[in-house]
């Protein structure tokens, strides 16, 4: 006597238990919740950093190259470059920054 299990007659193969999905997810039991004021969401809402797209977009009103751009975003140097540019050279800059990422930032804004 041969016993199979799950294993249809015609061949094809299907799961034996069914996938986890909310039902069988637990809420933590050790971490108590709590509530958030309107005022509280808001306040996190508010203080959310820039999207990704929002960042980029920021980037594109410097005259400086889209590897340049796309470089200083992906090292998130963005704060940094826009911190130091005011009046100096947009490529120049952007060069000292991907070159020297770890050097004071005003000490590169300083040699242009």
């Amino acid at each position: 006597m041969a016993i199979k299990k799950g294993g249809p007659e015609d061949g094809t193969t299907s799961p034996m238990r069914p996938l986890p999905g909310g039902a069988r997810m637990y809420p933590e039991t050790d971490i108590p919740s709590f509530s958030l004021t309107g005022e509280e969401w808001q306040a996190i809402v508010d203080n959310l950093p820039m999207s990704d797209d929002d960042r980029k977009a920021r980037m594109q009103q410097f005259d400086i190259s889209q590897d340049q751009a796309s470089q200083i975003l992906a090292r998130q140097l963005d704060d940094v470059y826009i911190d130091h540019i005011s009046d100096l050279p947009h490529k120049g800059l952007a060069t000292l920054i991907l070159e020297n990422d770890t050097a004071n930032p005003q000490l590169l804004a300083n040699v242009l």
